[in-house]
């Protein structure tokens, strides 16, 4: 049987196979440290971490690699500290969508917003929507915002991310389904859910 080493060294030359092994050896714990972190509402966070924590493996400098003594330690840590990461920057962007919000409030009670930005208006108007835009994951929240609070078509979108129109079509359909469900879930008014999730794609 290999030891965690072998297992190691052996992922990061690309030896076949032992990608596979370090998976099954190492993926279960590390899993469940970022889930236990990320706590149920955003286990689902968990995966991307996972695999973007071994990744950087293969980026890390031979130097650094000889520093490891214990694998498991280093990469259960190394998933510990990019959870930490993963949180603080939904946190940022938490942050910044309270400060739009917050400034598309101001507008609107100075008279500054005009009718093209209704939608801005609808969101910035109920505390509800805000709340279940939080509940979604990071492309959905962002589909979102891009469309609704920055007002840009699916063609601008796609020419700025460089990301296919379709993929954004699809991520937009699924974030307006799943925000649909959490605003119904939270019995916001009637009004808010044609004014919101009723846009037209």
């Amino acid at each position: 049987m290999e030891t965690d080493a072998a297992i190691f060294t052996g992922f990061r030359s690309g030896r076949p196979g032992a990608a596979e092994e370090l998976w099954r050896v190492f993926a279960p714990r590390m899993f469940a440290v970022s889930r236990g972190l990320l706590g149920p509402k955003r286990s689902h966070m968990a995966g991307d971490i996972v695999q973007r924590v071994l990744m950087d493996v293969l980026r890390l400098p031979e130097s650094r690699l000889r520093e490891v003594r214990d694998v498991g330690a280093f990469l259960v840590v190394s998933t510990r500290n990019a959870t930490f990461n993963a949180l603080r920057g939904e946190h940022r962007e938490m942050t910044r969508l309270r400060e739009v919000a917050r400034r598309a409030r101001q507008e609107r009670c100075e008279g500054a917003a005009d009718a093209s930005s209704d939608a801005t208006q609808t969101w910035a108007a109920f505390g509800d929507v805000a709340r279940a835009m939080e509940t979604l994951s990071e492309e959905h929240r962002d589909v979102l915002v891009l469309r609704h609070i920055a007002g840009l078509s699916f063609d601008q979108l796609s020419a700025a991310l460089g990301v296919a129109r379709s993929t954004l079509a699809s991520r937009y359909a699924k974030a307006i389904e799943q925000l649909r469900e959490r605003m119904t879930e939270k019995h916001v008014p009637s009004k808010v859910s044609a004014d919101v999730v009723g846009v037209k794609q």
